[in-house]
């Protein structure tokens, strides 16, 4: 917990001091490798430190740390990446959406006259999450806070302790179980619910911590665009097909839990924001990918330095599902598609 509440700050932190600084594509993007590799050792190191201290292996907290430490990074640093290559951040900037909705004044600067936006003291002081955010985030707190007071013995006395290997056997998803139910035909409701039950059980608080934080940030950037419905409905899209791309690899018998695949698919959304609006300046849409690149680069190098398993496989089937499904569910863009239809 204090190793994901610490990394998670610096990520914020790095990414204000490395990428806010930063001029030009080429910096940009060393600031974000330096951004990422930095969270992955405090991450590292945090997770060694704790373990020591409470008398565990480090090796497998130190691996866990930087994973999630430079996933996290990675995440809150490939936002401000993208909206710093698209002009989204600079001030003033034509493509910022919230300054274009504040109210504004001219002024002559230097024998020019520019607008200065008027600050709203009435504002919140943190920016609102939409419902669609809160509605995915609740239930992996709300699980996530019982499951560690039953660990804990603060709740539930002896079966307390056992609350999370239960919803693990009752909601995770099972490929085996899975290939069994398409060989016999049969799909009872207690197999098929778990295609979309497993991203809101996580193996332990850590887990769920950077599951959520990803969430929030992804899914504030996704919904301030797309409506409840269409945030949902990607979510759930991409946590169906990344179970089942996981079953299609006859290989695999590893459970899915957690809400990596989803979050992969917000990532869809947002590369799918950033590719509509790169394409309406003109500029090349491929930056669009950055992220998902980034993050294949990380899964790879984390997989060659600490071991991974498959889950990178329903990773990025959500992340295609998201992006391919935004076409559809995103404002305007059934419209896009039917346009491109009729060009064709």
């Amino acid at each position: 917990m204090i190793a994901a509440f610490v990394t998670f700050l610096t990520a914020i932190l790095f990414a204000r001091l490395l990428i806010g600084r930063a001029n030009g594509v080429p910096q940009t993007l060393a600031a974000l490798v330096a951004l990422v590799a930095a969270n992955a050792a405090l991450g590292f190191g945090l997770g060694a430190g704790l373990a020591i201290r409470g008398g565990l292996d480090w090796l497998p907290a130190a691996k866990d740390g930087a994973l999630h430490g430079g996933l996290l990074g990675l995440a809150v640093g490939g936002l401000a990446f993208m909206r710093r290559v698209t002009g989204e951040g600079e001030e003033g900037g034509a493509h910022d959406p919230v300054r274009a909705l504040l109210p504004q004044r001219p002024r002559r600067v230097n024998g020019r006259m520019v607008v200065e936006v008027e600050p709203d003291h009435t504002a919140a002081p943190i920016n609102p999450l939409p419902w669609a955010v809160w509605v995915l985030a609740v239930p992996m707190i709300v699980l996530e806070l019982l499951f560690s007071a039953g660990e804990s013995g603060l709740i539930g006395g002896n079966s307390g302790l056992a609350w999370r290997v239960d919803a693990v056997q009752h909601y995770a998803f099972s490929p085996d179980m899975m290939r069994a139910m398409l060989e016999a035909g049969q799909y009872p409701v207690d197999g098929m619910w778990r295609l979309v039950t497993y991203p809101f059980v996580h193996i332990q608080i850590t887990h769920t911590v950077f599951v959520v934080a990803i969430l929030l940030a992804l899914g504030k950037f996704v919904g301030e665009s797309f409506r409840g419905w269409a945030l949902l409905a990607v979510f759930a899209v991409s946590s169906v097909v990344g179970a089942l791309a996981l079953t299609a690899v006859s290989s695999v018998h590893q459970t899915l839990l957690g809400g990596y695949p989803p979050v992969y698919g917000l990532i869809g959304a947002f590369s799918y924001l950033l590719w509509t609006r790169l394409e309406g300046t003109g500029a090349r849409r491929y930056r669009a990918f950055t992220m998902i690149g980034f993050l294949l680069l990380a899964q790879l190098l984390f997989g060659v330095l600490f071991g991974t398993g498959s889950e990178w496989v329903a990773d990025m089937a959500g992340f295609a599902a998201g992006f391919l499904l935004s076409f559809f569910v995103a404002p305007g863009g059934f419209e896009k598609v039917q346009a491109w239809v009729r060009q064709r």
